[in-house]
């Protein structure tokens, strides 16, 4: 590592899934292992207090989330993040989680998934708007990436549960149901886990919070929940890595979304595997995934042929908006014509590396659809979403 500190992976521990990018990963059979690196890209107060707490009350700006925590630092904002995207999540972080999870030296396909928005607003938005908006985003990611290629696209079932989107995007390409089926909304005693300044859901959560203190026998219990949720979920990632420290608590809160924190103290399983038939010892019976997925859900034979009925029954603009919208006032909703110049991002270049294809930005040259420009003589209000 960058630091000179060595780290060495098992090889064996190859085995626990599939090389990525060279292995044929089968769903059903493989299982997905893994934990998020929430608070590093994107912050939010109770992953990485100490970066809000200093600027909380401090001026006139009133600090909720990272756009106003980016206002209020001001010219140091650049600075200011930088420090954190290179102190926050290190090499370190990395070779922990491979050696918890997959062992594996490299990375080919280093985004395997891609998901749309995350928790959409459901109740705000409405049952027609979302899945109208979800299929006018899918076919504008698989124009971009082509199908049986690029990345898993994930949507959020906006807390509704599975039962609502069955048969949702049929003969789409690869599309996963994202769920958050959150088991630990308490140890908020500095009022950010639901936002700067909210009430805790739970007012007497001194103890939970106070993780220090926990017995063998709550470290324990703790620990069969977290292997009946890996059981009973099969596939999932963790939310999150790890939780930093609060000027205020000397050290981390939340210790249930700490999933680093959990490894060290012994109610995370250091090998997630040990989760494998946990709810079946427990309840004496398990129902287990066979694994069975159309041809169309893996990028086989048929994907990307999206059942016309169902296409035709999302147009995007919808007709309404919730929650009161009609098809005169969405007609009035900003919009934007697509008339104007491709732009891609630069292809990296190197000083001191192997030649490598880097590419021209642009990742699938069969779309060439002109990109989508304000129209001349409408005036746009500065913040806000609009309409393609």
């Amino acid at each position: 590592m960058e630091d000179g500190t060595k780290v060495y992976l098992h090889e064996r521990l190859r085995c626990w899934s599939p090389r990525v990018g060279k292995e044929e990963w089968v769903w059903g059979e493989h299982v997905v292992k893994g934990v998020n690196l929430g608070g590093w890209l994107v912050t939010e107060p109770f992953i990485v207090p100490a970066l809000y707490e200093e600027y909380v009350g401090k001026s006139s700006i009133e600090v909720l989330d990272e756009w106003t925590l980016s206002i209020a630092m001001g010219a140091d904002l650049s600075k200011r993040m930088e420090e954190h995207y290179k102190t926050f999540i290190t090499e370190k972080d990395f070779a922990e989680i491979a050696g918890k999870f997959v062992g594996q030296p490299q990375y080919r396909d280093v985004v395997g998934i891609v998901g749309i928005v995350n928790e959409i607003l459901w109740g705000t938005i409405g049952q027609q708007g979302v899945q109208s908006f979800y299929y006018a985003a899918y076919e504008a990611m698989r124009k971009a990436s082509g199908i049986e290629s690029g990345p898993y696209i994930a949507i959020h079932e906006g807390f509704q549960g599975p039962a609502i989107w069955e048969g949702f995007l049929s003969g789409a390409d690869r599309v996963a149901l994202d769920q958050h089926p959150y088991l630990a909304f308490m140890g908020d005693t500095t009022s950010t886990l639901n936002g700067i300044g909210s009430t805790p859901n739970f007012p007497d959560c001194e103890s939970w919070d106070n993780w220090a203190a926990y017995t063998p026998e709550r470290i324990a219990s703790l620990k069969k929940v977290a292997l009946a949720s890996m059981d009973a979920l099969q596939n999932f990632f963790f939310w999150t890595w790890k939780i930093g420290n609060s000027t205020t608590l000397g050290t981390s809160s939340c210790p249930m979304w700490h999933y680093r924190l959990g490894l060290q103290q012994g109610w995370i399983p250091k090998d997630p595997r040990e989760a494998i038939g946990h709810c079946a010892q427990v309840l004496s019976s398990s129902q287990i995934f066979d694994g069975k997925y159309p041809s169309t859900a893996t990028g086989g034979v048929g994907a990307g042929t999206l059942d016309p009925v169902q296409s035709a029954s999302h147009t995007f603009p919808p007709p309404t908006i919730s929650p009161s919208f009609t098809g005169t006032q969405v007609a009035m909703l900003p919009t934007y014509t697509p008339t104007g110049t491709l732009k891609t991002l630069f292809a990296p270049t190197f000083t001191a590396a192997p030649s490598a294809v880097v590419g021209t930005g642009w990742n699938n040259p069969a779309d060439n659809q002109p990109a989508y420009v304000p129209i001349a003589g409408c005036s746009y209000p500065e913040y806000g979403f609009f309409i393609r």
